[in-house]
């Protein structure tokens, strides 16, 4: 392990720490941190993408960055992590394009069915029904 990837790895977990707690945006400094520091860590990646796409504060969701990130975290995964693609169709979502957060995410769910991911395919499928009518996710 680089001490720059451990670095980022530990700015990650502090991000996910202080998300749990409700610290949004100390969270999502400590996320951007870490993206800074690594930006091929895809956990990291997909954590900032998620909470940019789908954070239930409008505040936080910020669509075109969510698509950055989302889209470097698949690339350095070839498109086969269902969980980053679960991200990416979010952040197309919040970003206002439908079309593609429709067929993301209908990937990410022939994928997660694949690997017999259950949790994760109800999920994904919760986001296409969304995505389907024109609508972004928002986390619970």
């Amino acid at each position: 392990l680089s001490q720059s990837g451990g670095y980022a790895k530990l700015r990650t977990w502090i991000g996910d720490a202080l998300m749990e707690k409700g610290r949004v945006s100390e969270a999502l400094k400590s996320y951007t941190v870490a993206v800074e520091e690594d930006d091929s860590n895809v956990v990291v990646l997909n954590n900032l993408a998620w909470q940019l796409a789908a954070h239930p504060d409008m505040n936080v969701r910020d669509g075109k960055l969510a698509v950055r990130w989302a889209e470097k975290a698949a690339d350095l995964t070839k498109h086969g992590d269902p969980s980053v693609l679960d991200t990416l169709a979010a952040a197309y979502a919040e970003s206002g394009d439908f079309k593609k957060a429709t067929e993301t995410a209908e990937r990410a769910a022939e994928l997660a069915r694949a690997q017999g991911n259950r949790e994760l395919l109800d999920s994904v499928q919760e986001g296409l029904s969304k995505y389907r009518s024109g609508k972004a996710y928002v986390s619970p």
